[in-house]
């Protein structure tokens, strides 16, 4: 993909376009994974990297996430939740009473499935 950059203007003036188009300023799009989750909380815009070879766009504001967005962040990284089932194996709770299951049970609580 590929945008017109204005300079005089800091700004992109077309674009994006699968192919460069004809006249100055043409540079290639650099997309990340950010995206726009909610446009109430967040907003794009597109800037020149430092080097002035491409264009990125940057995402600003906080996500409104969804409710499985806000499990998948509240269950933490898997490398956690598996030593505390292994501790759970270990003391021979691995039952409604170990701390595997009390966290996630805390996560489902605090952010349910509508």
């Amino acid at each position: 993909m590929f945008v017109q950059w204005c300079s005089d203007t800091n700004s992109v003036i077309k674009g994006a376009q699968a192919v460069a188009g004809q006249g100055e300023g043409w540079l290639p799009l650099i997309e990340v994974n950010d995206f726009v989750v909610n446009s109430a909380t967040q907003t794009s815009k597109y800037v020149l990297s430092d080097d002035g070879g491409f264009v990125t766009v940057v995402v600003e504001g906080v996500a409104d996430l969804n409710w499985e967005q806000k499990r998948i962040e509240a269950y933490g990284v898997l490398s956690e939740q598996l030593d505390k089932m292994w501790h759970d194996i270990n003391e021979g709770k691995l039952d409604k009473t170990g701390a595997f299951y009390a966290h996630i049970k805390s996560v489902k609580d605090a952010h349910p499935k509508p």
